[in-house]
């Protein structure tokens, strides 16, 4: 959206501030960071304004520092949303805000929600899904190798309070704690994982007679069917792997519910890796830098222009043609490939940009016209009766905004 609202000149510009910023807001000053100062950053400071390749290396170096920075901490999110999506296909009920999870818990050990909620203010769910069945309580670990002693004991923080809350014989359902290892890289980590878990249950429980003392028969019960019975109805599954995950969800699922009946999680998992958006820009944004830094124009700027100017419809049924019109008209030296057709496809992925700028920008123009509508309306309403109008859904507002997957 900047690189093209902005033009690649501010973007830049604002990339370089928006890391120092960064940098200073976290540190409570304007000094240096450790890792600026092993990057070489804090002398490509002072020599920026008077050698382009000082320049081109803090530029760089902060683009790349925000972009690993944002993707890196918005993984276990887009785990999240496939997981969700499948459970949701799958005839599940899923709850999304923290008060829901827990008010969802709360109602199937037959308690009051306030109750389960202030005892568990700080534990966090990935995500609870219900169905006729059981109520799952999912926790996602992305991968098997990695974390300590503190992270696998975490994973059962969430499991506590429902265990230490549960009244024998009064639970509407099973609950079913699910830890789901997305990739099980060998499952290296099991042993371990699930001796961490059963340790914090201990600590915090103390010895449980519900759970057997052979550490074999712990680690045999928590991968089969429903998983290990810590008290009355409630169980800790670990799942390695899509497959083993898929199948845990689709036992305890709705059947009558399912919104296909063929939805698997390899399939939505397939799906997620076939949109181009992210890395065409990725890829596209990190030439066009080095364009701007070492030649000091840029292919963006110079395709906005020409369509504007020129009133081109950009369109997915015209984007073929569209480029080949534009590449043969091409007077900018800029274009970064040796062979013309490798230009051409440059071009065209331009193009795609473009138009997903175009229609983001529509979306968020008619979300302005309604909010500032809907301001009018309160504002009318007010003065009518001297009562405010109930806030928007924020949810379906968000929904409104933003285009599908497959919309795009």
């Amino acid at each position: 959206m900047e690189i093209f609202s902005k033009g690649f000149v501010k973007y830049a510009k604002n990339i370089t501030e928006k890391s120092s910023e960064k940098n200073a807001s976290e540190k409570g000053d304007t000094q240096d960071t450790i890792s600026e100062l092993i990057a070489g950053i804090r002398r490509a400071k002072e020599l920026q304004h008077s050698y382009s390749l000082a320049n081109y290396h803090h530029t760089m170096f902060s683009f790349q520092q925000e972009f690993h920075s944002s993707y890196r901490a918005r993984k276990g999110k887009v785990l999240e949303e496939v997981l969700k999506k499948f459970c949701r296909d799958s005839g599940y009920i899923v709850h999304k805000k923290k008060s829901e999870k827990w008010g969802a818990i709360a109602k199937s050990l037959s308690l009051e929600k306030q109750r389960i909620v202030s005892e568990n203010s700080k534990a966090d769910v990935d995500l609870v899904a219900e169905s006729e069945k059981c109520l799952l309580v999912i926790q996602i670990r992305s991968r098997d190798d990695t974390g300590g002693t503190t992270a696998k004991g975490s994973l059962a923080k969430a499991l506590i309070p429902i265990v230490k809350t549960a009244i024998p014989n009064q639970q509407k359902k099973d609950i079913i704690y699910l830890v789901a290892v997305w990739e099980p890289r060998k499952e290296e980590q099991f042993s371990s994982l699930v001796d961490e878990l059963v340790e914090r249950l201990r600590e915090v429980l103390g010895n449980m007679d519900s759970l057997p003392s052979d550490k074999s028969i712990i680690k045999q019960r928590i991968r089969n069917d429903n998983g290990l019975e810590v008290c009355d109805r409630i169980f800790i599954r670990v799942a390695y792997g899509i497959e083993e995950i898929e199948q845990v969800v689709s036992k305890n699922s709705s059947e009558e519910n399912r919104i296909e009946k063929h939805t698997r999680l390899s399939d939505i998992e397939c799906l997620l890796g076939k949109p181009d958006d992210l890395w065409l820009t990725y890829a596209v944004v990190s030439l066009e830098l080095n364009q701007l830094l070492s030649k000091g124009k840029t292919n963006i700027d110079y395709l906005k222009s020409k369509i504007e100017s020129e009133v081109h419809a950009v369109s997915t049924g015209d984007i073929d043609n569209l480029a080949k019109e534009l590449h043969s008209t091409w007077k900018e030296t800029a274009l970064p490939f040796e062979k013309p057709a490798d230009n051409y496809l440059y071009i065209r992925d331009m193009l795609y940009l473009y138009m997903i700028y175009q229609q983001h920008r529509s979306q968020t123009g008619k979300q302005r016209e309604q909010t500032n509508t809907g301001i009018q309306s309160q504002q009318q309403h007010r003065s009518r009766t001297g009562k405010r109008r109930k806030k928007p859904n924020t949810e379906i507002q968000s929904q409104q905004q933003f285009p599908t997957m497959e919309g795009l």
